[in-house]
């Protein structure tokens, strides 16, 4: 299908390209190879043909005909032309006219006229430029649809600028300039018409690139286009005033005052007229802003570092007229002050304040009376005694342009109302505001700062990219300056770095000790204690000393409900809700609201709380001092552990997703409710959990997390010894015992499994759903070791428990062990009607976990029949349901066996990309089964692609990972390959490998895994001459049932390349087995 609908299209292509060929054949010109004709009416009349000017024109009207057409691009009737450009002559003398131009433009210029009986045209499709067009298209694509715009009428977008600036290069000056035809008024209304538009088009254009590229403070672009807008409109005296300010604040002050001289003298001359109040008044602000200018801002005693992101948002703000006031808002150390200074710097030095830039530091004041003191004194200002200083700051800045920095302002937050009077007396002024909380005026800008960008543990190998790491080797090296930053360190560091979440304050502190202390002892004792972290220089501020200060500094400043909320909201891990604040802090929207507004909480865009883990180990202390501890204690163990035991429908039903994503996100909230469950004895409510939290971390494969709470939990329970706790203590021994399946341990897996099927024995309730998992458990743990009858013994008998108690989670499990064990005898058509019968189940549930878990099984058994396109579409469907769930260990099991597909198509790069993906995440989840089966793998692709060295290197290792964890499969495997690899070297060892494998596979009845082996050793009794032998063996395994698809294949083609002379009496399965492994060397 796929190859006649592509047949078909290239069909359709043919016949449009046909019509377009004889649509050209209708020309007397072709179109191919012709010379490109540029023609420029902006700034007057050019045509020119490549590089040769076109002369010849008989007339000044022809070449208006020519502009005409090429300008209006479309056709016109012969009568239209005529009367257009001579219309004062006879209908018969036009038309005459008419000719002869026709007859002049196709001698000059044919292949670009279409001059036909009726109408003529200008060729769209031929090769020319036309500077009109150019310009008009430049303008169209810089105008939007923007409602709220600023801009003028003609709606070209502030965010457009990279197109008119393009547009206006190609303005060399009003359309037609310095062209005159005489006799022609009609061709003359119509060229007036154009050249007003394409003007205003122009202005417009002007207008907003000065607009923009003031808005960015580019004054030296933004005078340029000014000037270009005076030329065109030398009285606007509205531009000559914007000219003014730019040439201001690009600290050209003399310009600035000339300008105002040459808008005198053009509107007096032109018009006659005086300029305006308001231009005066800036001419007077000019003037005088070169005098009386705020003192120099603090110089810092170290390089700023970093904030590239936060300085370009603030360059934004402070050049926005819309802005007033900024508050940068953080908790102490965060690095406010210095990001403030470095943002007035820079406004300072584009000159986007006539006025300049004042720094006004409130340190340790504590009284508004004082505010207005050390403005003035920031100012410069010398105050009065006659008149309050509020009035005299106000006065002073009433008729400024500048910027305010305030520095520090929480101390003084009750004169924010005065602030807010200054905005309304000062129309000009703007307030850069550093706080630890916000001033909630309306016109409050915030921005909220965070930690400085540094490398996660994931993103170590690349530290060296990170600011805080480079601020981190900055202040190290002020201090010791034979610090080194280098790949080792640099890990180092970025642990440092992380342990503070890039506070700035924290990396210097810590950076100060690397005289006395490597990076990793650093890092081990911040880790210790943030309390580490201090300073003995004289000129710190004693807040910020060490982060204790830090943190009692804010703490002072917080009232008693805060405290409070804020001691049990330190009980949170990774975050909370406003509901679980609600209910395990007793926290009112309101308090927490405030300590937001104090940068002691922070809010991401979901709503999620969290605290800075400095401030949050601090205030961990504080709750140690309260009366309630243990309740709060209590009530956040009792509110996670009812969420977790209320998902347990939602993870096995249509809401899985959002249960599995909600839960996620709670994953450290969980597991610290259950460790203070489990010290605190709540064993009911551990009970009530414990299906939701097993099948939780078993879908996000949480395998070694799992294993290590339940050994925890199981130790406490065992010395309780509790009697109304034996159940649990039985469940917890059998949910144990499936995460040490999960994990390879076959054998402790069915020692648990066993002790819990004991203690459930002795019960009176009914444990009938407990047994159950137990036997799957023990189904598991026999399968591994290759017991196949045993395990599917014990895996009926669960499944028969749990259809008789209809436990459809169970039931799935069992059906999906099942099918894996019946896929490991061979018996593949069997194994795919439960795969089947379980994926409906768990499809009609909307259960996708298990619905990826069979499709992924449906894939094996494509796999293994040969039905490989099958195969490809099942595997991506099963890994995308496992990778939307977050099912690690899933996803590594479907690019396994999607690689296995590739290996059958001999996509081989392919499959080892997946092969290796699979190993990485494998690795990182403790999964040594899986990582000796990708292992196994990568020694297969390596030997089918010759490299002998490299297979021989991954069999040897996989045997030993198998071998490690009595992975039977595994070894045979491994030997298998092992024997595979020496066939052509050494035919001793590699009948020594196959038969070592044959015997292992042997015992564990995996009968398509020993028609593999079976295969190996007939290519050996072939090379060695034993014909005879080999046509036994390949007869066997190319007509037994549970034969795989390629090892049927790749027998029956040997089969076939054998002599004739090879026929001997044919032999059962068993017989040749067991021939085989009675061989000597």
């Amino acid at each position: 299908m796929k190859i006649r609908g592509f047949q078909l299209w290239l069909r359709l292509v043919r016949v449009r390209a046909i019509g377009c060929e004889a649509s050209f054949l209708a020309l007397s010109v072709p179109i191919q190879n012709m010379s490109t004709l540029r023609l420029e009416f902006l700034g007057g009349l050019s045509a020119v043909l490549d590089v040769i000017p076109v002369t010849g024109f008989i007339s000044n009207k022809v070449r208006a005909l020519l502009v005409y057409l090429a300008v209006t691009a479309r056709p016109h009737s012969r009568d239209h032309l005529a009367a257009l450009l001579w219309g004062d002559m006879s209908d018969v003398d036009a038309k005459s006219n008419l000719r002869q131009a026709l007859a002049n433009l196709r001698k000059l210029l044919e292949p670009y006229l279409d001059i036909a009986r009726e109408t003529v045209e200008f060729r769209r499709d031929a090769s020319y430029t036309l500077d009109v067009e150019e310009f008009e298209k430049q303008i169209a694509d810089s105008r939007l649809q923007i409602a709220d715009s600023d801009t003028p009428s003609a709606g070209i977008a502030r965010d457009s600028i990279s197109h008119l600036p393009s547009a206006i290069s190609q303005y060399h000056g009003d359309f037609l300039a310095g062209v005159y035809v005489r006799d022609a008024p009609e061709f003359e209304e119509w060229a007036l018409a154009q050249r007003a538009r394409l003007r205003d088009l122009a202005v417009d254009a002007l207008e907003s690139l000065i607009k923009q590229f003031t808005a960015r403070g580019a004054y030296a672009q933004a005078i340029e286009y000014g000037k270009q807008l005076l030329m065109l409109d030398p009285w606007r005296e509205e531009v000559h005033c914007e000219v003014m300010q730019l040439y201001a604040r690009s600290g050209q002050r003399s310009a600035a005052l000339a300008q105002y001289e040459t808008c005198r003298s053009v509107l007096r001359e032109q018009l006659g007229v005086e300029p305006s109040e308001e231009t005066n008044a800036w001419y007077e602000r000019i003037r005088a802003a070169g005098t009386n200018l705020p003192p120099a801002l603090p110089l810092q005693p170290t390089v700023f570092v970093g904030r590239a992101a936060e300085l370009a948002q603030l360059d934004t703000l402070l050049l926005n007229a819309q802005v007033r006031l900024i508050t940068i808002l953080g908790v102490g150390g965060a690095g406010k002050t210095r990001l403030a200074l470095e943002a007035a710097h820079r406004a300072h030095k584009m000159g986007a304040f006539l006025n300049g830039v004042a720094f006004v530091s409130l340190v340790d004041l504590d009284d508004i009376a004082l505010l207005a003191p050390a403005m003035a004194h920031a100012f410069g200002l010398r105050l009065s005694g006659t008149t309050k200083p509020d009035a005299q700051i106000a006065d002073y800045l009433r008729a400024k342009e500048m910027l305010v920095v305030l520095d520090n302002f929480e101390s003084l937050r009750d004169a924010a109302p005065w602030v807010g009077q200054l905005l309304q007396t000062a129309p000009r002024v703007k307030f850069l505001v550093t706080a630890r909380e916000k001033l909630n005026l309306r016109s409050e800008w915030v921005m909220a700062l965070e930690g400085i960008a540094y490398p996660r543990a994931h993103e170590r190998a690349n530290a060296l990219a990170f600011d805080a790491v480079r601020m981190f080797a900055e202040r190290a090296q002020q201090t010791y300056p034979a610090f080194a930053l280098d790949e080792t360190t640099a890990s180092c560091v970025a642990r440092v770095c992380e342990l503070v979440e890039g506070l700035p304050l924290g990396i210097e502190l810590a950076a100060a000790w690397t005289s006395q202390f490597t990076c990793e002892e650093l890092a081990r004792e911040i880790e210790r204690s943030y309390d580490f972290l201090a300073t003995n220089l004289r000129d710190v501020p004693a807040r910020q000393a060490s982060l204790r200060a830090v943190f009692e500094y804010a703490w002072a400043r917080s009232n008693g409900d805060e405290r409070d909320v804020y001691a049990r909201a330190a009980l949170f891990q990774n975050g909370f809700t406003l509901d679980a604040a609600q209910r395990v802090a007793r926290a009112s929207a309101r308090t927490l609201a405030g300590l937001h507004d104090k940068a002691l909480l922070r809010r991401d865009a979901n709503g999620r709380y969290d605290i800075h883990p400095v401030l949050k180990q601090y205030a961990r202390e504080k709750l140690g001092l309260q009366n309630d501890a243990d309740a709060a204690q209590d009530a956040h163990s009792a509110y996670y552990l009812e969420l977790l035991r209320a998902q347990q429908g939602n993870l096995l039903a249509r809401a899985q997703r959002a249960s599995i994503e909600l839960l996620s996100v709670e994953n450290e909230n969980l597991r610290a409710a259950w460790t203070n469950a489990v010290a605190r004895g709540e064993w009911a409510r551990l009970d009530g959990a414990l299906d939701a939290w097993s099948l939780f971390y078993d879908m996000t494969s949480q395998f070694l997390a799992a294993r290590a709470l339940l050994e925890e939990t199981l130790a406490a329970l065992e010395a309780e010894a509790a009697a109304d706790a034996r159940l649990l203590c039985a469940r917890i021994q059998a949910q144990l015992a499936y995460f040490c399946g999960r994990l390879s341990g076959s054998a402790n897996a069915r020692a648990f499994a066993e002790t819990a099927l004991t203690e459930l024995g002795a019960l009176a309730t009914d444990t009938r759903r407990e047994r159950a998992f137990c036997l799957a458990t023990l189904a598991n743990a026999a399968l591994d070791v290759g017991e196949q009858e045993r395990a599917e013994a014990l895996c009926r008998e669960s499944l028969a428990l749990r259809r008789e108690i209809d436990d459809r989670r169970g039931i799935l499990g069992s059906l999906l062990s099942l099918t894996s064990i019946l896929w490991h005898r061979g018996d593949f058509e069997a194994a795919r009607a439960l795969a089947q019968e379980g994926a409906a189940l768990a499809r009609a549930v909307g259960d996708d976990w298990n619905s990826a878990r069979f499709l992924s099984g449906l894939g094996v058994l494509n796999n293994s029949q040969g039905r490989l396109d099958d195969a490809g579409q099942v595997f991506p469907e099963s890994l995308a349901l496992y990778q939307a769930l977050g099912d690690s260990e899933g996803a590594a099991q479907v690019m396994f066996n999607l690689g296995v597909t590739h290996y059958h198509r001999k996509e081989f790069d392919r499959a080892r990309e997946l092969f290796q993906s699979s190993l990485d995440l494998r690795q990182g989840l403790g999964d040594r089964f899986g990582v000796a089966s990708c292992v196994l793998n990568l020694g297969e692709i390596a030997r089918v692609q010759n490299d002998v060295l490299a297979a021989a290197r991954y069999f040897e290792h996989a045997l030993e990972l198998s071998h490690a964890i009595q992975h039977k499969y595994g070894e045979a495997y491994a030997l298998k390959g092992l024997g595979d690899v020496l066939v052509q070297r050494n035919p001793g060892e590699a009948a020594m490998y196959y038969r070592q494998a044959l015997q292992l596979a042997n015992e564990m009845q995996v009968i398509p895994f020993v028609l593999e082996i079976l295969l190996g050793m007939a290519r050996l009794a072939a090379q060695q001459g034993d014909t005879a032998r080999a046509a036994q063996i390949l007869a066997v395994v190319a007509q037994h049932p549970a034969v795989m698809f390629d090892t049927r294949r790749d027998a029956e083609q040997l089969l076939a390349q054998l002599p004739p002379a090879s026929a001997a009496a044919p032999k059962t399965y068993a017989e040749i087995v067991q021939e085989l492994l009675n061989l000597r060397q």
